[in-house]
C-alpha cells in the first residue's frame, strides 16, 4: 500500500474520531436533558401526589359557623334595625321551662332599663310599667312562639338575650351613654316656630252647565249659577316647645342600643354563614381538583417511565460507541 492510501485511511479515521466526539457529547447532553427532565417530572409528581391526596382528604363537615358577639362599645352609634321574628305555622306552647325564662330575663332587664335610663326620665315622661316594657323593647310573647317546639332555636334565642342583657349592662356605663342621657335629663325645652299646611272649606260661586235648578237654565249659556263647597289650602305658623335637634329620651337611647346590639348580631351572623360556605365550596372544589391531580399524577409517572427508558437506551448506545471508539484508536496505534 503506497503512502497516499495509508494517508487518505488515517485522515478518514480522523474525521470518525472526531465525529465519534461529536456524537459521544451529544449524547451526553443528551443524557444530562433527560436527567434533567425527569427530576423535575419526578418533583412535580410528588407535590402532585401530596396536594391532591390533601385536598381529597378535606371534608366540608370540618368546617363550622364561628361564634360572633357584639362589644358594649359597639353600641354607641344609634341605629335603627331589629331582631326578626320567626314565623310557625299553627299554634305552638312553650315549654314552662321556656316561659319561666322568658319571665325572668324580662324581670332582669327591666331592672337594667330601671336603673341605668330611667333614672335619666324627665318629669314629663311616663313611667313605663314591667309589661309595657315588655311590650316595647323584649316581646316575650312572640319570642316564646317563635322558639317553642324548637330546642336548638330556643337556645339560640336564650344566649342571644343573656349576650344582650350583659352588654347592655355594660354599654350603659360608658361614658359617651351617661353623657347622652345626662344631655336629654339637663336639656332645656325651647320654643320652636314652624308652619303647618292645613285646609279649610269654603263656599264660592260658580257655574254649572248641566244645572236646571233655575227658570232660564234653557238660554244661552246653558246652566245655573250654583254655590259649591271647595278645600283651600292654607299655611298657619304654630308655637311649640321642644327639646334641642339631636337630643335623644332615655328609652330611644335604650332602643337605639338594642336595636344596634341586633343589627350587628344579624350582620355577624349573616358573614360568618357566609364565610362557611364559601370555605366548604372550597373544599368541595379542592377535593375535585384532587382527583384531577391523581390523574394527572398518573400521567406523569407514565411521562417519566418513558424518559428514563430513553435515558437507558442512551446510555446504551454511549456505551457502545465508546468501545467502538477504542477500537478504533487501538487500530490506528
Amino acid at each position: 500500500m503506497n503512502e497516499l492510501s495509508v494517508a487518505a485511511i488515517r485522515g478518514r479515521s480522523r474525521g470518525a474520531l472526531a465525529l465519534d466526539r461529536v456524537e459521544r457529547l451529544y449524547l451526553t447532553l443528551l443524557r444530562g436533558a433527560v436527567l434533567v427532565v425527569a427530576t423535575i417530572i419526578l418533583i412535580w409528581a410528588a407535590w402532585l401526589a401530596v396536594s391532591s391526596i390533601y385536598r381529597i382528604t378535606r371534608s366540608t363537615d370540618s368546617v363550622t359557623e364561628r361564634p360572633v358577639s357584639v362589644g358594649a362599645a359597639e353600641l354607641e352609634p344609634a341605629k335603627a334595625a331589629g331582631a326578626a321574628d320567626v314565623a310557625k305555622d299553627g299554634p305552638v306552647v312553650a315549654t314552662p321551662a321556656e316561659q319561666k325564662f322568658f319571665q325572668d330575663f324580662v324581670g332582669r332587664y327591666y331592672r337594667l332599663y330601671r336603673t341605668k335610663f330611667e333614672a335619666f326620665r324627665r318629669s314629663e315622661d311616663k313611667r313605663l310599667t314591667r309589661d309595657e316594657f315588655d311590650d316595647n323593647f323584649v316581646q316575650s310573647t312572640k319570642r316564646m312562639e317563635s322558639v317553642a317546639g324548637s330546642p336548638a332555636t330556643f337556645n339560640r334565642e336564650r344566649n342571644d338575650l343573656e349576650a344582650l342583657l350583659v352588654t347592655m349592662q355594660t354599654a350603659a356605663d360608658l361614658p359617651a351613654i351617661r353623657s347622652k342621657l345626662k344631655e336629654y335629663q339637663q336639656a332645656q325645652r325651647r320654643t320652636v316656630e314652624r308652619e303647618v299646611r292645613r285646609t279649610r272649606t269654603e263656599t264660592r260661586r260658580g257655574w254649572d252647565s248641566y244645572s236646571t235648578d233655575c227658570s232660564n237654565w234653557y238660554e244661552s249659556p246653558m246652566g245655573c249659577a250654583v254655590n259649591r263647597q271647595v278645600s283651600v289650602p292654607y299655611t298657619q305658623k304654630v308655637r311649640t316647645t321642644a327639646l334641642p335637634e339631636g337630643i335623644a329620651s332615655h328609652t330611644q337611647t335604650f332602643r337605639s342600643m338594642q336595636d344596634r346590639y341586633f343589627s350587628l348580631l344579624e350582620e355577624r351572623r349573616s358573614q360568618a354563614a357566609s364565610d362557611v360556605n364559601s370555605e366548604r365550596d372550597a373544599i368541595s372544589i379542592g377535593n375535585a381538583e384532587g382527583w384531577a391531580g391523581l390523574s394527572t399524577l398518573l400521567w406523569a409517572l407514565g411521562g417519566f417511565l418513558i424518559l428514563m427508558f430513553f435515558f437507558v437506551l442512551i446510555a446504551i448506545e454511549r456505551h457502545q460507541r465508546t468501545r467502538v471508539t477504542d477500537r478504533q484508536q487501538a487500530t490506528m496505534s
